[in-house]
């Protein structure tokens, strides 16, 4: 059997979880509540989901108002195992393969680091106040920013030198030093480690490719990507920047026109974007049966937009503010297109990758000791332009064979109770009359990960329920907020 198949098979903080009742079986960690009885192959379990979910609570004085109005249908569920998982290790002839098909026969090269050029454009966009650094927002701070490109142009090179090919291995992380005085943080951890790979693809470096193998001390996991161009940019970051533009723009000027504008451009693009999103899939599914990988179920499908290296100036926007992007980056030059996210399926659930958007982690929260596997690949009508492959794991054990789901009744109360918990946190005046209003625009019910019990380096698998909730003030919606509950004891699932 192919390695790159073989770790595909195998599948792929921190605390006890807490027992509600007796532990029993093999099943430790669980309680007699919620192991069940295998149902037969094709059998179909009953359930209190409802086919059409409708909520409202009125919450804080009448000032918060919680709902939700989504169809869901007729359910069909069977089998709900739990299964323990651990990190998979990368291994270096997996990396050659992946390396061999996505090079296609191209040179390598070592990357190199940005150009003091780079630097001294973002200082040019802040003196002539261009882009978001013309906005006048009090948290762009354009005098920090410049005092920082400031800092990465007494590092960066003046030109870069003599091109170096690349060795397909693990070894020391590439860091750009100059790019990180530019953030003024520290952006190239465990960079010591020889657990990474990367390199630029062909002499006019067209494509990149990094990878990271997992390491137990460093607690990361193993991933793999290929990048073709220069940025791939998805509809909900676009959508999720326009909420949080609508939302500072408290006074009409000309900047806010000129964001209003650029915003509807962007809009446009997405809108009329041409290209047939199962022709795209169908791509996608072929780049998963060259590489023999299987057991894995297409999720998310969304819409993006990809720049070419010569459409877009990505040292730009990686040394400067990121949501300068939107002035930056010419949306009319970019190719439309759609993004497909793979993970594994069980139960006939996908495994969901996200987290919850908590003030605070409590000790009756979970938090995944490694990120959800999952392939993403981006098509666009010229081709695949990236393969993301993160979180690489592989099974472990099957803990129990199925289970029974927490009332959807209860599920909902700690939804809002969670939802309130954030709204508390702003600590809304009694004098302040402002009303919010927390919408739930989509719920799935899925796979996430939990710590395994008695043993956090491991992860279960376990049915969840992920909400995606817009949060508003005053009839203006802010931001998209998240939630993951566990569908079996209802506790949040934090990020890793």
């Amino acid at each position: 059997m192919p390695l790159l198949l073989l770790s595909v098979f195998l599948m792929t903080g921190c605390r006890k979880t807490p027992e509600e009742s007796a532990v029993v079986s093999k099943a430790e960690g669980l309680s007699e509540d919620v192991i069940a009885g295998a149902l037969e192959s094709g059998e179909i379990r009953d359930t209190d989901i409802p086919e059409h979910w409708q909520m409202e609570e009125l919450k804080g004085e009448d000032r918060v108002t919680i709902s939700a109005d989504l169809e869901f249908g007729k359910m069909k569920i069977g089998n709900l195992p739990v299964i323990e998982v651990r990190n998979h290790v990368f291994g270096q002839e997996e990396l050659e393969r992946l390396v061999d098909y996505f090079s296609d026969g191209k040179e390598l090269y070592v990357p190199q680091p940005y150009t003091e050029q780079v630097f001294r454009n973002v200082i040019s966009r802040v003196d002539e106040k261009q882009g978001l650094y013309g906005s006048g927002y009090s948290w762009v701070n354009p005098l920090k920013t410049r005092q920082q490109m400031e800092a990465a142009v007494e590092i960066a090179p003046e030109t870069n030198g003599t091109p170096e090919k690349a060795e397909v291995k693990f070894s020391e992380r590439f860091a750009d030093q100059a790019q990180e005085a530019a953030k003024d943080y520290e952006i190239y951890e465990n960079r010591e480690e020889r657990i990474w790979f990367e390199a630029d693809v062909g002499e006019e470096r067209e494509a990149h490719i990094q990878a990271e193998r997992y390491e137990p001390k460093v607690r990361n996991s193993s991933s793999f990507e290929w990048m073709q161009g220069a940025r791939v940019m998805e509809y909900s970051a676009v959508e999720s920047a326009r909420m949080f533009f609508d939302y500072n723009d408290q006074q009409e000027n000309a900047f806010t026109q000129a964001l209003e504008e650029r915003m509807a451009l962007y809009e446009a693009c997405y809108e009329q974007g041409a290209f047939d999103r199962d022709a795209g899939e169908e791509q996608a599914r072929q780049v998963l049966a060259d590489l023999e990988i299987d057991g894995m179920s297409a999720g998310a499908k969304e819409r993006i937009l990809w720049f070419s290296d010569a459409d877009y100036p990505k040292g730009e926007v990686m040394a400067g503010n990121a949501l300068d992007v939107f002035w930056i980056a010419d949306p009319a030059k970019a190719e439309f297109g759609y993004s497909y996210t793979f993970s594994r399926e069980i139960g006939g659930l996908n495994v969901t990758a996200g987290s919850s958007s908590v003030s605070e982690t409590t000790d009756d929260m979970y938090s995944p000791p490694f990120p959800v596997e999952t392939i993403t690949i981006t098509v666009t009508e010229s081709g695949v332009k990236g393969f993301v492959w993160e979180g690489m794991m592989e099974e472990a054990n099957t803990v129990t064979e199925n289970t029974e789901l927490l009332s959807f009744e209860k599920i909902q109360k700690k939804l809002a109770d969670q939802v309130f918990y954030r709204y508390s946190s702003y600590e809304q005046p009694d004098s302040d009359t402002t009303l919010s209003r927390y919408t739930v625009t989509d719920a799935v019910l899925g796979y996430a990960y939990i710590p395994a019990y008695e043993n956090p380096e491991n992860a279960w698998l376990v049915p969840v329920w992920y909400f995606t909730v817009s949060e508003g003030r005053d009839g203006v919606d802010w931001q998209n907020i998240y939630y993951l509950v566990n569908a079996l004891d209802g506790r949040v699932i934090t990020g890793e």
